[in-house]
């Protein structure tokens, strides 16, 4: 029996390992362009030539192979049925191994063994948007490194804070399987560099949609953007290199020549920009940010809302800052803080709160026919030599005008509401009268909680949010008894609320008339040098008047004046 029971164990070994070559000789293979077998296939053979229990050994060992072995359940049905399609995820095995798809089909017309890896997903390469114009605008540098100041509108610009790019981070991607459970490496994605010059500040965050972490690129000066792109390729992912320049040095422009012609060309920057030479022709700087001018400017209009510093003035200029000029003639000068003149003034109209003229590497200030509308006027070492007019606080006069006008009508205002609310409190009483000669001793609850939330308004035991919030709270009114009351009450409220917002304009109105006055007592003039010939100096204050005139029988008339500005008397000259 022994003998007998071996010799059927080598047949039986024999027949398995014959039908494990049939199945092998059949295997066709999947490969990862890396080498990775992702999918085998193979034939099985048919029922005629190997029986259940043949098969089902030689598929083990085959999946053995593969690190895989098959679940019993599955085993058993291949053993019972001869025509059958187990598809199962084989476990797996050892703590490197990962799990496979294996399908195992001995149908006669599929018969297969495949066996499925997992495919990796290779991450995501480095991604870039852009949040500005750089396509349209190529600005350039010219061979010297200043920038044509006609060229400035072609550079993108940005402001402070603004998000120019963001760039995403690749990711890692997810690994995959072969068939013998090893882990497939996927492909990290490329990160997608820019060099960041000046003016820029990166933020990390992470984007939730995406699920990766990005950077975004703030410019932290307002400038213009200046860019770099690989081979003057100009897109998006052939950007190399970004910053911010918010200090520009351009060169000497006339805009008087060329095709401009009579149309008034006007020129944005967000730059703090330098011109070494002039500004010249008909057209408009409109600069967010500082202007020095190392020569002459005289273009249609300047407006700078920073600092404007400039040897020669004849045009148009608004600052938002300070005026430093040395010469300004045939000029219009406003600025909303500070004028400065060193050398000359003449034919000019300058309007700014402090005004001051003060040579500088010279003797003498010389100033001609002006017109100085200043809350303070300093003027050292002058030469006057025609009329020289100064207005003192016109503008805080003109606006405390206003805000008494202002303040007189919202008076008016809270004494017409006073006597409404008098009115309207008397009719809500008649209203809880009435209610009570109508229905007696009226005790519902309604009622009690409307008249005593009145009667407590009416004494100002509280206040009329505290009212409105009690209203809101106890809800729709049931009794239509008592709906005349509500009536009542809230137009009552309302007039109260009205009445709370204008008292709130009049003590606004009260603290800006008392910053008024206090500019205005700060109001000052000091003026110390010579008339000359038909020189005169006329300084008004609101309806006050002083003049100097140089004194005809001497060519030079010699001045030190100081006035002051008192409350309740007006300039007051403290040196005639």
């Amino acid at each position: 029996m022994i003998e007998n029971s071996s010799e059927e164990l080598d047949l039986k070994k024999e027949a398995v390992e014959d039908i494990t070559e049939w199945i092998l000789n059949t295997i066709e293979e999947v490969n990862t362009e890396s080498g990775y077998c992702l999918k085998v296939a193979m034939d099985l053979p048919p029922i005629s030539k190997a029986e259940p229990k043949i098969l089902v050994s030689a598929i083990e060992g085959i999946l053995a192979h593969y690190n895989i072995q098959i679940p019993s359940d599955i085993r058993q049905e291949l053993l019972e049925t001869q025509q059958h399609e187990a598809v199962f995820l084989a476990p797996a095995l050892g703590k490197d191994l990962r799990p496979r798809t294996v399908s195992i089909n001995t149908n006669a017309e599929i018969r297969a063994l495949i066996i499925r890896g997992e495919p990796p997903i290779d991450g995501l390469d480095g991604k870039i948007e852009v949040h500005f114009d750089y396509n349209e605008k190529p600005g350039k540098f010219l061979p010297d490194g200043t920038i044509d100041f006609r060229t400035i509108n072609k550079f993108p610009q940005a402001y402070a804070g603004q998000i120019l790019l963001t760039i995403y981070e690749p990711t890692n991607g997810t690994p995959g399987t072969d068939v013998e459970g090893r882990l497939i490496p996927p492909k990290i994605g490329h990160a997608f560099e820019v060099d960041v010059g000046e003016g820029i500040e990166v933020r990390r965050d992470y984007d939730d949609e995406e699920k990766r972490h990005l950077y975004e690129y703030l410019a932290d000066r307002s400038g213009i953007i200046i860019c770099d792109f690989e081979n003057d390729i100009r897109d998006a992912y052939h950007l190399r290199q970004i910053e911010v320049r918010n200090r520009l040095i351009v060169r000497n422009i006339d805009f008087s020549t060329g095709n401009i012609g009579d149309l008034i060309e006007e020129v944005r920057c967000v730059a703090d920009v330098i011109v070494e030479g002039d500004i010249r022709g008909n057209f408009a700087v409109i600069i967010d940010g500082n202007l020095e001018v190392k020569g002459a400017v005289e273009g249609e209009r300047i407006d700078v809302s920073g600092e404007l510093k400039a040897a020669y003035i004849r045009s148009s200029v608004k600052v938002g800052k300070k005026i430093e000029a040395w010469t300004a003639l045939n000029a219009r000068l406003k600025s909303d803080e500070f004028v400065l003149i060193r050398r000359e003034v003449a034919r000019c109209l300058i309007i700014s709160p402090i005004v001051v003229m003060q040579p500088k590497g010279i003797p003498v200030i010389l100033i001609g026919q002006c017109d100085v509308a200043a809350r303070r006027l300093y003027i050292d070492r002058c030469e006057i030599r025609s009329h020289l007019n100064v207005e003192i606080g016109k503008d805080l006069f003109d606006e405390l005008d206003q805000v008494f006008q202002k303040r007189e009508m919202l008076k008016r205002s809270i004494e017409s509401l006073r006597v409404e609310l008098k009115d309207k409190a008397m009719i809500f009483l008649e209203k809880i009268k009435t209610i009570k000669n109508a229905f007696g001793n009226h005790k519902d609850r309604e009622f009690e909680f409307l008249k005593d939330l009145g009667t407590r308004l009416l004494k100002g035991e509280i206040g009329f949010e505290e009212a409105i919030l009690q209203l809101k709270q106890w809800g729709k009114i049931e009794n239509n008894v008592n709906l005349p009351l509500v009536k009542a009450l809230k137009s009552f409220i309302d007039t109260k609320e009205n009445e709370a917002r204008v008292t709130q304009d009049l003590e606004a109105i009260e603290i800006q008339k008392k910053e008024l006055e206090q500019e205005l007592s700060r109001m000052e003039v000091r003026v110390k040098g010579i008339l000359k010939g038909c020189g005169c100096l006329n300084i008004r204050c609101n309806e006050q008047s002083f003049k100097w005139y140089a004194d005809a029988s001497s060519e030079r008339t010699q001045i030190t004046i100081q006035l002051n500005y008192i409350p309740g008397q007006g300039m007051v000259a403290s040196e005639l």
